[in-house]
Parts: structure tokens; C-alpha cells; sequence
């Protein structure tokens, strides 16, 4: 009988959960370069999930259990919290390392002119609508570090249910899928391609081989399958330029993106951008069980990124975010929401803010200016004029 040493309770690194997430995304990328590009899930395994507790998974979060299953080579991408393999009668293995699993709790408010008071969102719902207005929601991140289940005992304590986990959630060889997988992941795509087309941008098929986005026309344009390497490489192309799509002026915002008529972005954006595009793209190949490459065009830039990142220590985190509003806006037209364009202002829109917040009464010093944004990409300035009240501008 093989014996385990069982590992003692873990102390969770006094690094914040997004400065793990990144150290990890970092080894990632490295090891891309050096493998041709090939970045995430080579071996096909389902999308992140933990084992017998249904719960959200942000896609920064499946992003970085992907990579840590990856690194491990581990044979699912199936995880659990410490405490819930000793109520299975299992243990995680000595000299494991768990991967941060980071959760933003939102269950705290705090008054907008005084930060010392906070009350609790079950306080903030028992409020007036005019007593809401005082308070705004005061995110924290909370951080649980989480274990691969091949980093535990359980394919020896309960065997049975470790194989039906390979069998459901394993990588290409150890699934157990019936004939019709392949047709299924096509019906898949084209439910996902014709998604987007109905709720958040035209497709129009490209004649000259190359995938592009025609700002003026909102339209994207795509080759015929035919024209790429593979169907994987073909369904992440397409996954990119959606991802592109959403970061338009019109729609997210982001700054990185190269586009016709508008102010050119900074190298440091442009490199923003890759990423945002090549993890969120990933992260659509993750939900279909397929591999994900980095682009030539990334590769090529790919020291300057791991530079770029290592330097600035609030890059990865930026990234990650973005991650997740890109495609939490793409989830939305998959679900058949239509995506409304933000509109730009109406001449006698601007003509009545200008009457409302005329320039002589702006005040000469501000205590605090925090510029905010939703997962719509929808902005909010809040500005703290000294001895006055808050405004907020949405």
C-alpha cells in the first residue's frame, strides 16, 4: 500500500491573490515562448469546474486553474477547497502547492462622504432609495487557495468516483464521448458565431484570407474555415476578433485597441490589448475543450510583454479584469441580450451639462476624483470638492 504523507494547513503567502494570479500567467507565457506559442489546455481537458460544489467561476479564475492544471500535469481540470477533502475522508498531498482562487465580496457598503461608516449589504437593502443614495458598494478581494483533485488522495480513496471524473471532465484520450462529440463542438461554434452576429456585431466572410475588423462598417470579417492551419485554430481566430470587437470606443473602451481615425495607442496598451485578447479568447477554447495558441504577432512581442508585466506589478491584475468584463460582454450576446453601443453625447445633451455644471462654478480643489467602471464599461465620476458634497457623474 503506498503511503501518503498528509500535508499541514497551508499558509497563504502574505502576496495578494492577484499578484499569485499573475506570478502564474508569467511562467505561462514563458513557457509559451518557448514552445511555439502552444499556451493553454494542449491536452484538451473540460473547462475549470470544482468537484461536487456547484459554484461562479469568474474567467480569470478559470483561466489561472487551467494554467496551474496545465503546470501540474494534471489530468482534469477539476478542484477543491482544503477543508472539503477531510469531509471526504481525503487529505492533499505534503509539498503541494494550491493555486489562489480570487472571490471579490461585494457584501459591504460604506458612506460616500464618510469611510469610516459601514454597514452590511442585508443594512444597505433595508435602506430607503433616498439613504442608498449615501453609500456606494466597498469590494474586497477574499482569497482561498484551491487544490487540483490529482493533488489529493482521492484517486485512491474513493477510485471509483476519481475515474468517472476522468471519463466526464479528463483530457481528449481519458473522456468517454459517444461518436457524435466532433458534430456536437461544430454545432457548438456555429450556435456561438451566429450568437454574436444576432447580438454584438455583423460577420461578413473574407475572401482575402485574413480575419479583420472594419471599424467604419462595425462589421468583422472572417475567412472560410478552410483558409487556417485546424478547426481549433480556426475557432480561435474568430473568438479573438469578437474579443476585439468588444473593446471598441463604443462598446468597453479599452485603450489598446489600433483603429482607423482614432488616437493611436501607447506600445504599453497595444501589449495590454494582446493579452486581453489572447486570455479571453483562450478562455472561449477552455469552454469547448480545445487548445489555445498565441498568435505569431504576440509571440514576437512576448518578451516585451513578460517585461512589461514584471515591471509593472498592477499589470497583471489590470489585464485580468478586463478578462472578465470582455467576456462577461460576450457571455450577454451568447445569451441573446442584445448589446445597445454607447452613444456619443447629443450636441444639446452637451449644451445642457454645460448649463448644469457651467465652468466659473467648478470648484478650484477636489479632496478625492475616482473615476469608476462597471462590467457594461459604463464610467462614473465621482468627485469630493473640499468642504462641499460629492457629485457623481454617470
Amino acid at each position: 500500500i503506498k503511503r501518503y504523507d498528509i500535508m499541514a494547513e497551508e499558509t497563504i503567502p502574505k502576496k495578494s491573490g492577484a499578484e499569485r494570479q499573475t506570478e502564474i500567467l508569467v511562467a505561462v507565457l514563458e513557457r509559451a515562448g518557448q514552445n511555439g506559442g502552444v499556451f493553454l489546455n494542449s491536452s484538451q481537458k473540460r473547462v475549470p469546474h470544482f468537484y461536487d460544489k456547484p459554484m461562479r467561476i469568474t474567467p480569470a479564475n478559470a483561466l489561472i486553474m487551467a494554467m496551474h492544471s496545465d503546470q501540474g500535469g494534471f489530468k482534469t481540470n477539476g478542484y477543491t477547497m482544503y477543508n472539503e477533502t477531510h469531509n471526504r475522508s481525503e487529505a492533499v498531498m505534503k509539498g503541494q502547492k494550491g493555486v489562489p482562487f480570487v472571490w471579490t465580496n461585494l457584501n459591504q457598503y460604506v458612506n460616500k462622504d464618510n469611510a469610516d461608516e459601514k454597514i452590511s449589504r442585508t443594512e444597505y437593502n433595508a435602506l430607503s432609495d433616498t439613504d442608498k443614495e449615501k453609500y456606494r458598494v466597498n469590494p474586497r478581494e477574499d482569497v482561498y487557495t484551491i487544490f487540483n483533485i490529482d493533488q489529493t488522495t482521492m484517486s485512491h480513496v474513493h477510485k471509483e468516483e476519481y475515474g468517472k471524473q476522468l471519463e466526464q471532465f479528463g483530457n481528449k484520450e481519458t473522456r468517454a464521448e459517444n461518436s457524435n462529440a466532433d458534430k456536437q463542438l461544430r454545432m457548438d461554434v456555429n450556435q456561438f458565431i451566429q450568437s454574436i452576429k444576432d447580438n454584438l456585431v455583423p460577420i461578413r466572410k473574407d475572401a482575402t484570407g485574413i480575419a479583420h475588423y472594419d471599424f467604419k462598417k462595425d462589421t468583422l470579417h472572417i475567412p472560410a474555415q478552410k483558409d487556417f492551419p485546424s478547426y481549433a485554430d480556426y475557432v480561435q481566430e474568430v473568438s479573438r476578433q469578437v474579443v476585439h470587437v468588444t473593446g471598441t470606443p463604443q462598446r468597453l473602451g479599452r485603450e489598446g485597441l489600433q483603429l482607423e481615425g482614432m488616437k493611436q495607442p501607447t506600445q504599453e496598451h497595444l501589449r495590454h490589448e494582446m493579452l486581453v485578447e489572447e486570455l479571453a479568447s483562450a478562455h472561449k477554447m477552455l469552454e469547448l475543450g480545445l487548445p489555445a495558441r498565441l498568435r505569431p504577432a504576440t509571440i514576437e512581442q512576448l518578451s516585451d510583454i513578460i517585461a512589461q508585466i514584471k515591471a509593472n506589478p498592477d499589470m497583471g491584475k489590470s489585464i485580468l479584469q478586463d478578462v472578465n468584463r470582455t467576456v462577461g460582454m460576450i457571455k450577454k450576446a451568447e445569451n441573446g441580450e442584445k448589446i445597445k453601443l454607447i452613444e456619443k453625447p447629443s450636441e444639446k445633451r452637451q449644451q445642457a451639462w454645460a448649463s448644469q455644471f457651467p465652468l466659473d462654478k467648478v470648484p478650484e480643489r477636489f479632496a478625492q476624483v475616482t473615476m469608476l467602471k462597471d462590467d457594461d464599461g459604463k464610467w462614473t465620476l465621482v468627485a469630493k470638492p473640499e468642504n462641499d458634497r460629492t457629485v457623481a457623474v454617470h
